[in-house]
């Protein structure tokens, strides 16, 4: 065979790769495969990182089929509004860090339509959940021991449901009624 040829014909193998592979047929075959990454990346990231999203949505079905009022904390609350939290609100109402949770929302109601406290607590792990569980119970014994200076029947059929990571906490009038709400709202 004559010098440079591969089978006879000259270029063969390398010939074709370049064709196929190079130019302007590669460029327009990385920019459409980049662009589609870079969509895929940047709808994951709106999806799964949206502070606040997930515990601030159940928490607000829950009060909307509860049909309650009350002031809604969450992290996805901006500074300066009612109902923005940060790291001091959760140890002044819970008494730990939230080391454990990636997402919470708390409902709180005073005023003429009943007091009480409910919380959804999204956790970074199943053993974060357990540890915040735990927060939750200690959180109902410590409403209850307020008991001969308030009133706190609000918190007598009190209750914690876990599932997977997220935790419910609540202490309201109806615990019955905000049980079936929040296992609905949970089940998945």
């Amino acid at each position: 065979m004559p010098n440079g040829t591969c089978g006879g014909v000259r270029g063969g193998l390398i010939s074709t790769y370049s064709i196929v592979f190079g130019g302007a047929y590669m460029r327009k075959l990385l920019l459409r495969g980049g662009c589609l990454f870079l969509i895929l990346t940047l709808l994951f990231f709106a999806v799964s990182c949206e502070k606040g999203s997930d515990a601030t949505l159940l928490m607000q079905e829950f009060r909307s089929g509860y049909g309650v009022g009350g002031v809604l904390y969450s992290y996805a609350v901006p500074e300066g509004e009612r109902g923005y939290c940060d790291e001091e609100f959760f140890v002044r109402l819970y008494g730990e860090t939230p080391d454990s949770v990636s997402d919470f929302a708390v409902l709180l109601l005073s005023g003429t339509r009943g007091v009480g406290e409910c919380a959804v607590f999204v956790c970074y792990s199943d053993y974060d959940a357990v540890l915040v569980s735990d927060m939750c119970y200690r959180r109902i014994e410590f409403l209850m021991s307020l008991s001969g200076t308030v009133d706190v029947s609000f918190a007598e059929d009190a209750f914690v449901l876990r599932r997977g990571k997220k935790i419910v906490m609540c202490a309201l009038a109806d615990n019955d009624r905000a049980r079936g709400i929040w296992k609905k709202l949970i089940q998945s």
